[in-house]
Formats: C-alpha cells, sequence, structure tokens
C-alpha cells in the first residue's frame, strides 16, 4: 500500500505545514506588534517549551487525543505537529517580524488600508523568506516523523511512509531491494518542495515595501 502511506504522509505534512504557519504568524504578529504586560516572557517560553523532547509528550498526548476522540486519525497526527513546531516557528518568525519597520505598515494604514491589509500587503510578504523557511522544517518535520505516528496511529489505511517501510523491516521476508526503493522516493517529495520554495527565501526580501 505505497501509495496510500504516500498520499497519508502528503496530507499530514502539508495539513500540518498550513495550520502551523497560519498559527506562527498570526502569534508572532501579535507579540512584536501589540504591547501588553508579559509578551516577553511569553516569547522566551514559548523557545523552552521546544527543548522537550518529543518522548516526553508523547503519552499525554495519546491520552489527550484519545479523550477528544482524535487518537487513530490524521487530524490527531498534524495536530501532534503542530504542537511540536509551533513553538520554534513561532520564535523564528518573531525575529523576522521585528525586523520589519513598523513605519512601513502605519504608512500603509494612513493610505487607506486596513490593518489585516497591510498584514497581508505590507508585513507578511516582507516576511516571506522566515515563512518560507519556517515551512521546509515544519514539512521535512512531518514528513519523516515515527514517533507520533507510531502512537497515534493503528490503523493500515491511515499509517504514513514511515510507519509503511518499517513494516516492511519487520515482515518475516525482509525485501531490502524494496525497502531502499522505498527511502529514496521516500525524499523526493522534500526535495521537490524545497526546490520549489528555496528561491522565494530570496525574492521574499524587501517585496511590499515599496508602493506603486
Amino acid at each position: 500500500k505505497f501509495e496510500t502511506y504516500f498520499v497519508n504522509s502528503v496530507l499530514v505534512a502539508g495539513g500540518s505545514t498550513l495550520l502551523t504557519i497560519a498559527v506562527a504568524v498570526l502569534a508572532a504578529y501579535g507579540i512584536t506588534r501589540f504591547r501588553f504586560r508579559g509578551r516577553e516572557s511569553i516569547a522566551t517560553t514559548m523557545l523552552f517549551t521546544y527543548m522537550f523532547a518529543p518522548i516526553m509528550i508523547v503519552i499525554p498526548f495519546y491520552i489527550m487525543m484519545r479523550k477528544l476522540g482524535l487518537a487513530n486519525s490524521h487530524l490527531g497526527l498534524m495536530l501532534s505537529y503542530t504542537s511540536f513546531s509551533l513553538p520554534f516557528s513561532m520564535w523564528l518568525l518573531r525575529s523576522f517580524f521585528q525586523s520589519i519597520p513598523i513605519e512601513l505598515e502605519q504608512a500603509a494604514m494612513i493610505d487607506g488600508a486596513s490593518r489585516p491589509q497591510a498584514v497581508v500587503r505590507v508585513v507578511v510578504p516582507m516576511a516571506l523568506p522566515g515563512v518560507i523557511a519556517v515551512s521546509i522544517f515544519i514539512f521535512i518535520v512531518a514528513w519523516n516523523d515515527y514517533l507520533f505516528a507510531r502512537v497515534l496511529i493503528g490503523k493500515d489505511d491511515l499509517k504514513t511512509l514511515p510507519l509503511g517501510i518499517q513494516d516492511l523491516y519487520e515482515s518475516s521476508v525482509t525485501d531490502w531491494g524494496m525497502i531502499m526503493a522505498a527511502g529514496v522516493v521516500i525524499t523526493i517529495p522534500a526535495l521537490v518542495f524545497f526546490a520549489l520554495v528555496q528561491r522565494h527565501l530570496i525574492a521574499g526580501w524587501g517585496a511590499g515595501g515599496v508602493k506603486g
């Protein structure tokens, strides 16, 4: 069922990337643009939570997902990758938003743009290199993960590629040729994703900084 595992991996990795980016962008923007008590402590705590190894939270996370009815589902798996990737993503995007002059955003609002429009048309394009870098990080984490997938996924039709290849290795007759071929194919989507977005790491700088 290599095709099934491949589709599942694409779905989970893509969904995790989109979900994490959406939350991280909003959180990083809020921390850098709005003044409130304890915002620096929140930013520091975000990075501190990333210091914990995934193995430390996988069992409590499974218990929580089971109580919520999300165990053995792709949604539960995407939430697990989001929870693990979000602290680092928010911290990295925070540094990008801090480097963008607030005067550009204010100038757009003076020209008649609302705050959401200024964020979408000015701030996000200038932070695009950071968004792309974070996207690559999240996608690779979700694509290669074995631990959370093994704990949360039990149904064969929901398994991702790392689980599928591990099952090949644990079969009664180990087909090393098939395992090696599958290992090569697994690397292709990550390479293609990086090739498609890497040009934006440079093109994003300065985008949205001028008018007209």
